[in-house]
């Protein structure tokens, strides 16, 4: 992965929920989800450096985990 394109798309991350916060049903959003899941508000308030914090390492291993080999075989069984 091209690390401008994974830096613009970090930013673009960003930039779209600070433009959701404008939104009452983005707060409306949030104050359910931290209910539901005993998360802090805090969290919500730092997404920009939660974003700015992920690393293309950390991508790449989640993607590793979660799309290996087996997932893409499931996909193809199920889809037939």
């Amino acid at each position: 992965m091209n690390l401008k394109l994974f830096e613009d798309k970090k930013l673009t991350l960003i930039n779209d929920y600070k433009t959701s916060l404008e939104s009452n049903s983005t707060w409306v959003s949030i104050i359910h989800s931290i209910d539901k899941n005993n998360l802090y508000l805090e969290r919500a308030m730092n997404l920009e450096i939660i974003i700015k914090s992920i690393t293309k390492r950390e991508i790449t291993q989640l993607a590793n985990k979660y799309f290996n080999g087996i997932y893409f075989s499931d996909i193809q069984l199920i889809s037939e």
